[in-house]
């Protein structure tokens, strides 16, 4: 049966909206600003790969989802967004790892890199609706076993 990915998406946006950093967050990549003083969060699939296939033919599978913060990036004074990006990527990677199965929706979060992609934080600026926004995305790579065959 395939994987479907939306349980794990879900759980993942929780630990985001649980940290109460976030005036919301969405399921989805964001196409327009969000408006607002707050930190916003999106949750997104950015790809899948099958790593490994058994002798049997059962699939070990990566499914990478991005667990986005980002704020206005002309807010000011600058330092007070670093610092909340900073303590929110450390707040919800800590959840995250703590919750290594996803309430048991995958096998694991692949956080060292076992099969290639280890979970970390990556900073920089997107612009979304013609507004820049400083933004961490967190990769989440996560493994799911046998959810397809491959055919012998």
């Amino acid at each position: 049966m395939a994987f479907d990915a939306t349980a794990s998406l879900k759980q993942i946006m929780g630990h985001m909206q649980e940290s109460g950093f976030y005036s919301q967050v969405d399921l989805g990549e964001p196409m327009e600003a969000p408006t607002g003083d707050r930190m916003h969060g999106a949750v997104y699939m950015q790809r899948s790969a099958v790593p490994v296939v058994t002798l049997g033919g059962e699939t070990v599978e990566i499914y990478v989802a991005i667990a986005r913060s980002y704020r206005n990036a002309l807010r000011v004074p600058q330092s007070d967004s670093e610092v909340e990006l900073i303590q929110a990527d450390a707040q919800v990677r800590e959840r995250l790892m703590e919750d290594f199965t996803l309430n048991a929706s995958i096998r694991n979060i692949d956080i060292a890199g076992e099969y290639g992609e280890a979970m970390r934080s990556e900073w920089g600026r997107v612009d979304i609706g013609s507004t820049i926004f400083r933004a961490v995305d967190i990769v989440v790579p996560m493994v799911v076993d046998a959810s397809a065959t491959a055919a012998p």
